[in-house]
């Protein structure tokens, strides 16, 4: 499609409840909430300097419609650079004004995509999650402290970014905005697994999702997906993520891929604002591949983009 096409595509899109103003102080825990244009972002200090530079939304935005109008905006508030996941399946040239990088594909169930073909192990563990487990549906205020135990223990045995170590009070903000919803999956009265996702128009995208090991080794998040697939698979489009980085990755991608039928890119976002202060932050502070490009990766615990495209 070309740039006008783009645009009228963006402009038509509902916006995600991650794109909303009131979505802004679930991201204090990455620095300090701002706005553009009335998109939620948040403003980080530099280490070792006296300046700032923007960053989000987690996990994903919509690219803005006028794309001029936001980098002026974000200039206006003092921002050095602005680095931010796009919301996936977007193509070029929608987001040609922000230095787009290809840093994975996410896994997506499309509503008239083509049939889903389970293998028969697949439908195995399904079939096995469902005996054991019970999905429900649920507003998340009423699981809250559930969530915030699982999301709490998967954080104590596995390697997760700094974007994706969210604390109690993301999850207290999440409840209280529209379009957020959860489902859980419960055993003797007891919740194991849950998937917190966005709703948006015709699309639905995961969010955040954590189980007990035993939960996992019970199948729960065979059951859970499989709810989400026979609920909206006919209504919506479903955005699963991608294959995340770690050890277990891989088993997570091949995983997803079990319910999908398409994959879509996903690109980030890498604008620089102030190319004078951009250039002395680099000459003071080192520069790196990655960016922004005085950032330290290492550091920043995850945050960044790595040379290979993972982040």
């Amino acid at each position: 499609m070309d740039g006008s096409a783009g645009s009228d595509a963006l402009a038509e899109m509902p916006l995600l409840p991650f794109d909303r103003a009131a979505y802004a102080p679930a991201l204090r825990y990455l620095g300090d909430p701002a706005f553009c244009a009335e998109r939620p972002l948040v403003m980080r200090p530099i280490p070792g300097s006296a300046d700032f530079d923007a960053f989000g939304p987690f996990p994903y935005s919509t690219p803005p419609v006028d794309s001029g109008t936001f980098l002026a905006g974000m200039a206006a508030l003092g921002a050095v650079t602005w680095t931010a996941v796009m919301r996936p399946g977007w193509q070029l040239p929608s987001l040609a004004g922000f230095d787009p990088l290809p840093i994975k594909e996410h896994f997506v169930h499309r509503r008239l995509g083509p049939a889903l073909a389970q293998s028969p192990r697949a439908r195995k563990h399904i079939r096995r999650g469902l005996a054991i487990w019970t999905i429900d549906l649920c507003a998340i205020a009423e699981v809250r402290a559930d969530i915030v135990r699982l999301h709490g223990d998967l954080e104590a045995r596995a390697p997760l970014s700094r974007v994706a170590r969210v604390d109690a009070a993301h999850i207290d903000k999440l409840a209280g905005l529209a379009g957020m919803r959860c489902v859980v999956a419960r055993a003797s009265g007891r919740i194991g697994a849950f998937l917190i996702f966005a709703e948006s128009g015709d699309e639905i995208h995961c969010h955040l999702t954590a189980g007990s090991m035993e939960a996992l080794h019970l199948d729960a998040m065979y059951a859970i997906f499989d709810f989400l697939l026979s609920t909206f698979g006919r209504s919506h489009d479903l955005y699963m993520g991608g294959t995340p980085a770690g050890p277990n990755g891989e088993g997570v991608g091949r995983f997803k891929a079990r319910f999908a039928n398409a994959r879509v890119p996903v690109f980030l976002a890498r604008v620089v604002l102030d190319t004078a202060r951009c250039e002395n932050l680099v000459r003071d502070l080192g520069s790196h591949r990655w960016f922004p490009p005085y950032r330290d990766p290492l550091i920043d615990q995850g945050i960044m983009t790595m040379p290979d495209g993972r982040t």
